[in-house]
């Protein structure tokens, strides 16, 4: 894992080294171990080198082969790296280092950006400069693990691995998005692959870019892969577990290649748990597993994860966490570069950076709710499908949801009726997207003033309708786990893990989101996902099978912290100060009114009333401000 970026111009402007020095430096925590730049005709490329296959200093980047023909800055790692190696050396590479850096280069070299691209297993963001065709070439993996960031003008394109590192060279070129920043008062974060700045945006997942420079025109924008749900499935329920468990176990093998120490993310749900527990049957060596708690028993599982770490006799270490984090939260909201408020960004950090003092690599569960359904919507979704399926007719199904819903009036034990499935069918595609974590697009009105109102287009609604549409299938269901993989998961979750993890120079990585995994899941049908109307089916069968025979009757609980109780205790003076003395008041973009009326509705604590996110996402967007930007 390491730090890449560059400076490409469209004109007889000289490079500056200072400029790519600087560039590096901002990205130091990503790659400890190295750094380097190279300046060609009107390319410069700058890496910093977080070392794990192939320790040898040959290895450093900027790298090049075949005596500077082709240059390349690389991040990630490709775990399919010496399959292929054989295959170039079959067709003429010759290899100087054992790094997966030389294959993607002889991979360019023999097989073209699109061969090479369909051939590589991994997790990857990389440049390629061919000095002979005076081309470079972009690309990033399946699914965005990891991060590309692009400047481009008339006059340039500058891009990074971190947004930081674009911003300290060309800050006063910069302006705020505010589409992106309404998207994040909803979401939490921004929606790729728009960036908090106008200027600078993301290269999207599976795709690549290519670059001439003797035109200086971007003649290339192209996905590469795409997930295709099909109905063809001949496979029994016991053939189907049996094929997740076996691509499972090569997804997890196949992330044990590494030349320094490699441990495990634990905490008491299926997902990581099943990586540790086929990790263990799989190696031969005791592995390390990491847990975090909290003193607050609701978000402490703890239990559970010793549970799996006893079972398999791993070096287990616990962390607690405190709500000591206002020297913490700073620092953490600088590096992610963004405005960025999911509140688990903390334990994760935390999480990683004990990791950090033990291992440098680790393996997660991330992957496998959106890949085999682990989430309450998702369930909805389900349902929803097979009650459309029951009652096609209008109005026979009107007829039954009525009837259903003066039945469940009279029981006890029953948690829905067909009305909230009938809802569901009503309700708009974008809110079918919504996650409630932030302010509901609906009401976003009331904390903006109107000069930013007219700014914001309503911009999260039609983003995630076109997100939606872009995914739509036959049923709700497959729509939903396609499209979050392009919201909740790029969006959220992925940058969460990568920034609290590399902040701590520590390398993740997420077999559950094996593309060939993923291509089974999306094959795999919906029944056999929810069977028994049961959320991930398919995992929690392995889960019980490996550690946990009573996970059927748990209760999914996310990887979260007290924050509600913390902004009306410890945080409470911290987060008037900054909410209320702050920008937010000074730039008047927003209706403190509103903000004040949240603020002491939430400190009354009065039932049904929780403004935890709202009053976060101000939090941590205000901290934002006050690194990144003056008006």
């Amino acid at each position: 894992m390491c730090g890449i970026g560059g400076i490409i111009k469209f004109s007889s402007q000289p490079i500056e080294q200072d400029e790519l020095t600087t560039m590096h430096q901002t990205m130091q925590e990503r790659g400890p171990d190295a750094f380097g730049t190279f300046i060609g005709n009107r390319v410069g490329f700058c890496h910093r080198r977080l070392a794990i296959i192939d320790l040898n200093p040959s290895s450093n980047q900027p790298f090049s082969i075949l005596d500077g023909e082709i240059w390349i800055s690389f991040n990630g790692e490709i775990y399919n790296f010496l399959e292929l190696r054989k295959l170039l050396e079959k067709e003429g590479a010759i290899f100087n280092t054992h790094s997966d850096t030389e294959v993607i280069c002889w991979g360019y070299k023999i097989w073209g950006i699109q061969k090479m691209l369909q051939h590589i297993d991994g997790m990857f963001a990389f440049a390629i400069f061919d000095k002979i065709k005076n081309k470079v070439f972009f690309a990033r993996d399946r699914f965005g693990k990891k991060p590309f960031y692009v400047l481009q003008s008339n006059d340039e394109i500058v891009f990074a691995s971190e947004i930081r590192a674009i911003w300290a060279i060309r800050k006063k070129e910069l302006n705020l998005d505010f589409e992106s920043l309404e998207y994040y008062f909803s979401e939490i974060s921004s929606p790729q692959p728009k960036t908090i700045w106008k200027e600078i945006c993301q290269i999207e997942p599976a795709t690549f870019w290519e670059i001439d420079l003797n035109t200086n025109k971007v003649l290339l924008k192209e996905k590469y892969w795409t997930l295709q749900p099909s109905k063809n499935w001949s496979h029994s329920i016991e053939e189907t577990i049996e094929m997740v468990e076996n691509q499972l176990i090569n997804a997890i093998t196949k992330r044990t290649i590494s030349d320094v120490p490699i441990g495990c993310f634990l905490s008491g749900g299926v997902d990581s748990g099943l990586v540790v527990s086929l990790l263990a049957q799989h190696s031969t060596e005791r592995i390390k597993t990491f847990s975090i708690g909290l003193s607050y028993q609701k978000y402490n599982e703890l239990p559970e994860a010793k549970l799996v770490a006893q079972r398999y006799d791993t070096d287990h270490h616990e962390i607690i966490l405190e709500s000591d984090i206002i020297h913490t939260l700073p620092d953490l909201v600088e590096y992610y570069g963004e405005p960025f408020a999911d509140s688990s960004m903390i334990p994760t950090y935390y999480c990683s950076k004990a990791l950090r003092g033990n291992v440098t690599v680790a393996l997660s569960g991330d992957g496998g709710d959106e890949l085999f359904g682990g989430y309450d919507d998702y369930g909805i979704a389900y349902r929803t499908d097979k009650y459309i399926q029951k009652y096609p007719n209008t109005s026979v199904r009107k007829m039954a949801t009525l009837v259903d819903k003066l039945a469940f009036r009279f029981s006890n034990n029953r948690k829905e009726n067909l009305g909230s499935l009938e809802t569901y069918h009503n309700t708009n595609d974008f809110l079918k997207l919504y996650r409630e974590i932030g302010i509901h697009p609906n009401q976003l009105d009331l904390l903006f003033n109107k000069d930013f109102k007219n700014e914001r287009n309503n911009f999260t609604e039609n983003y995630l309708s076109g997100i939606w549409k872009n995914n739509k299938s036959e049923d709700y269901t497959t729509t939903l786990l396609a499209a979050s993989l392009n919201t909740r998961l790029l969006n959220d979750y992925l940058v969460k893990v990568d920034r609290a993890s590399m902040k701590n120079s520590l390398e993740v990585r997420s077999p559950l989101l094996d593309y060939k995994l993923a291509e089974l899941a999306f094959n795999i049908p919906n029944d056999f996902k929810f069977k028994d109307n049961q959320n991930k089916y398919l995992l929690k069968k392995l889960a019980e099978k490996h550690f946990n025979p009573h996970i059927f009757s748990q209760t999914k609980r996310g990887f979260g912290i007290p924050v509600h109780q913390w902004l009306r205790t410890d945080l409470k003076k911290y987060t008037e100060a900054h909410i209320f003395e702050g920008n937010l008041n000074k730039f008047g973009w927003f209706n403190m009114d509103y903000i004040k009326k949240v603020w002491f509705e939430h400190l009354q604590n009065k039932p049904g009333i929780d403004h935890t996110h709202t009053i976060w996402a101000l939090l941590c967007f205000e901290i934002w401000l006050e690194k990144f930007y003056s008006k």
